[in-house]
């Protein structure tokens, strides 16, 4: 891949000191930055970025993917009204990998794999869904 990127990768420590990301959620970020990455690494995807998301859109995109800028942004919680933080409710520390390794959400994890397979498919289609459910099982043999 030969192109020009002003994206740079910041630190979680640069996250939380900008108030993008709250302390509790250092470690899942961490985890979930780590997914993406190996991810993408071991799909040659070209993931550069990946940062918290600032807040819901639409109410209901807990992730997004800037395919053109190879970044994905993740929702953990985030500032409402008066600075004060909001969870998202889908994001309990439950689910299918809750007896495997419980700082890994099943909503979070989902949301990686749904935003890292967008760096091959822009859309919701058939094969954005065959390519998510070998990133899944991936992610479960080799990660969880």
């Amino acid at each position: 891949m030969n192109r020009m990127s002003s994206n740079k990768q910041l630190t979680t420590d640069e996250y939380v000191a900008l108030n993008l990301l709250h302390e509790e959620d250092r470690e899942i970020f961490d985890k979930c930055k780590n997914l993406a990455y190996d991810l993408s690494h071991a799909f040659e995807l070209g993931l550069e970025v990946i940062e918290p998301k600032r807040r819901p859109i639409h109410g209901c995109a807990y992730g997004l993917c800037y395919v053109d800028d190879y970044k994905i942004s993740i929702l953990f919680r985030y500032k409402y009204r008066m600075g004060m933080w909001k969870t998202e409710p889908n994001y309990h520390l439950r689910g299918q990998w809750e007896n495997k390794l419980a700082r890994h959400p099943d909503g979070i994890v989902d949301t990686v794999i749904h935003e890292v397979a967008h760096l091959r498919y822009k859309n919701h289609g058939k094969d954005h869904k065959s390519f998510m459910a070998e990133l899944k099982e991936w992610t479960e043999e080799h990660i969880l």
